[in-house]
């Protein structure tokens, strides 16, 4: 058997997605108070590439582009979102 692609690399995708949502019954003393209405809907969609390095001086050492996508209708309380993040870790052994 034969490696394909960049040992370390790792893509991903997900996609969620939520509809016919009844938020009328939300807690009228919680931080959602207001926000839904009955009948939403939303979507997600993320995307994410990451690196890890083999080996070396920074061997462990990781890094990710995530996009994500977020969109919401007028009955939800959350705002449509677009991100995009650099993600860098490092492990360090402390003790």
């Amino acid at each position: 058997m034969t490696n394909r692609g960049l040992p370390g690399m790792t893509l991903s995708a997900t996609y969620g997605r939520g509809d016919n949502i009844d938020g009328t019954r939300a807690d009228i003393n919680g931080g959602y108070a207001d926000l839904y209405g009955d009948g939403g809907s939303h979507w997600e969609r993320d995307f994410s590439v990451e690196y890890v390095v083999q080996n070396g001086p920074a061997k462990d050492l990781s890094i990710r582009l995530l996009q994500s996508t977020h969109r919401a209708s007028s009955q939800q309380g959350e705002a449509d979102v677009d991100e995009l993040q650099l993600i860098v870790e490092y492990p360090l052994e402390l003790l």
